[in-house]
């Protein structure tokens, strides 16, 4: 998600150094600052404290709750917003910092040249999903197995559910798993933000 600001002489106008519920984590490519807004770790515990139920049959699934909705999701976000930052320096315009949170995250960008300029760095976030699912898919291709738990073949897109007895089965099993959810997360964030005119997502 974008958000356009004015430029102003204020040396403060593009800063992300007051945003409240937020952490910082630094900069990153070009100087950007980037905060990750604590929606993320309330997020992670939700998804935590449901998994905590299946913790005594499925151990593994813990993990793979932490690793998909923390570094995954987090990086996918990221890639997401650096979409934005990327076409907005291209088109002209200045970038003032990124604020990651769970749906897409909010990019602080400085007004481009024409409608279709601000159109174009709108899209080029959720443009990147496109990629991240292809490399995901390409990476639950490459571990899945031949066969499912239940001797069934098994398909060559990857479920929306997740299998806990095929996660639990070894490393192969939980990156196919992993890698299966990965993509549709990204269709999920992709669709939500083209899709829906809301505020603060890209549609």
């Amino acid at each position: 998600m974008t958000e356009t600001t004015t430029t102003s002489s204020s040396s403060t106008s593009f800063s992300i150094r007051n945003w409240p519920s937020s952490i910082s984590l630094g900069s990153c490519i070009g100087g950007v600052p980037i905060k990750l807004h604590l929606s993320f770790f309330l997020l992670l515990f939700l998804e935590f404290t449901s998994a905590i139920p299946h913790a005594g049959q499925f151990p593994l699934y813990m993990l793979f709750v932490v690793v998909l909705y923390g570094p995954v999701l987090m990086l996918t976000v990221l890639i997401h917003e650096f979409g934005h930052v990327f076409a907005t320096k291209r088109l002209g315009g200045e970038v003032g910092g990124i604020e990651l949170w769970p749906l897409g995250g909010i990019a602080i960008c400085g007004p481009t040249d024409s409608l279709s300029g601000e159109i174009k760095v709108a899209v080029a976030g959720p443009l990147t999903h496109i990629p991240q699912m292809l490399f995901w898919w390409m990476i639950y291709l490459f571990v899945k197995y031949d066969f499912n738990m239940a001797g069934e073949t098994t398909a060559i897109w990857p479920s929306f559910s997740i299998f806990l007895k095929t996660m639990s089965s070894g490393p192969a099993g939980f990156f196919q798993v992993l890698a299966g959810e990965a993509v549709w997360l990204n269709i999920i964030l992709c669709g939500f933000n083209l899709c829906i005119p809301a505020y603060p997502l890209d549609g």
